[in-house]
């Protein structure tokens, strides 16, 4: 089998990408995987040096001669089947597909990963042609496989648990939030925690704009990709890390941006990135649970959420009495990772769509599962021990 994996670590730079470019890595080093990396043409860059990005000359240009310059590969004859894996956050980035000429017919499997998968309308043509997409909501299944007439798969958000993952009871962050939070409980929490008397800390991580078309394609040393190493040091410090359902209705105001000049927004109650991420880094999960089916599913284990009460005005005392309790932040710190590391790696993951596209499954990857079995025992005996 030839694995290859087109990347968008070239055309897009930002905080929201990072574990998409993580995950590719983690192909590359497990499944001997090649990176395709395309690049937009000098006319494409022109267009959105002069904030054309979205005009009519672009889709002209998509139609006739391309946003990308040709990606020039030579695919084994001998490794067959030759396969493409796209990982996208967007429906729209489906596009970068025509960096490769003739993609369709060079390839024998093409599968795509997207993301944010709910917005039928802003897929590109390419959709038609793939032989398999993977999304992370399950209540878009149906509805992409019934719109595009292709096989769709549920693929849940997973985590590096073998890399990034942590049981260290030395956290000095008391509480840390990142992304999409509600505001008044962040200004609550820098009020309180952070407080000049109060031997609390409270810690917001920053995020990193979406950049579109970066300096370089070079992922690892760039600012998105030094932010990223940061957030895992962080969060693997952290008591309790904060996650609200995307649809939780609050008197905050959600960050909004613009896909193809229409307001982009959340359909469906989500079980996103941090719940895995902060399980795995034995972080107390503190929010408002995700409303999906799927968190029970796949997520149903005691304490995985702690929710908050209803009353807002009570979530700072709820908070406090949770950072006071130092045996239950113990016990969810050793459960959510032991879960994590026994469901949640994204090498199960991976596995998965080996087996969806019915491939074999590389040699490398399956040490790594074997490794995540290893710790896991492990982890279970020493504490049993104690």
């Amino acid at each position: 089998m030839s694995l290859n994996i087109l990347s968008q670590r070239g055309i897009f730079e930002g905080s929201a990408f990072c574990f998409l470019y993580e995950l590719e890595n983690l192909l590359v080093s497990t499944c001997s995987a090649n990176l395709l990396i395309p690049r937009t043409n000098k006319i494409t860059q022109w267009l959105n040096q002069k904030n054309l990005s979205r005009s009519l000359t672009k889709k002209i240009m998509e139609n006739t001669i391309g946003l990308y310059n040709p990606i020039d590969i030579n695919l084994p004859s001998d490794q067959e089947p030759n396969v493409l894996l796209v990982f996208c956050l967007n429906p729209a980035h489906l596009s970068m597909l025509t960096a490769i000429p003739e993609w369709r017919e060079r390839f024998d499997v093409v599968a795509a990963y997207v993301i944010d998968a709910w917005d039928l309308q802003i897929y590109p043509k390419e959709i038609s042609e793939i032989d398999h997409l993977f999304v992370p909501v399950q209540e878009c299944v149906r509805e992409l496989s019934q719109e595009f007439n292709i096989g769709v798969s549920l693929l849940p958000f997973g985590a590096d648990v073998l890399r990034y993952s942590s049981t260290d009871a030395e956290r000095p962050i008391d509480v840390m939030s990142f992304g999409r939070n509600p505001v008044n409980f962040h200004l609550q929490l820098t009020e309180t925690l952070n407080d000049s008397v109060s031997h609390y800390l409270y810690y917001r991580h920053p995020g990193l704009c979406g950049n579109w078309l970066p300096d370089t394609s070079q992922y690892e040393g760039r600012g998105d990709h030094e932010l990223r190493r940061l957030f895992h040091k962080m969060i693997q410090r952290s008591k309790i890390i904060l996650a609200f359902d995307p649809l939780y209705q609050t008197d905050q105001i959600y960050e909004t941006r613009k896909v193809n000049s229409r307001k982009w927004k959340f359909r469906h109650s989500i079980l996103s990135l941090r719940w895995f991420e902060g399980c795995a880094a034995g972080c107390v999960i503190l929010g408002k649970r995700p409303q999906t089916p799927l968190f029970d599913d796949i997520m149903g284990w005691k304490d995985s959420a702690i929710e908050l009460p209803d009353d807002e005005s009570q979530w700072i005392p709820f908070t406090l009495d949770l950072l006071a309790d130092d045996v239950r932040l113990a016990t969810i710190r050793q459960r959510n990772y032991e879960q994590t590391l026994a469901h949640h790696d994204w090498r199960y993951r991976i596995h998965d769509i080996f087996n969806t596209l019915n491939l074999k499954v590389p040699q490398g990857l399956n040490k790594e599962l074997a490794q995540l079995s290893v710790n896991l025992s492990c982890s279970k005996d020493m504490n049993c021990q104690t």
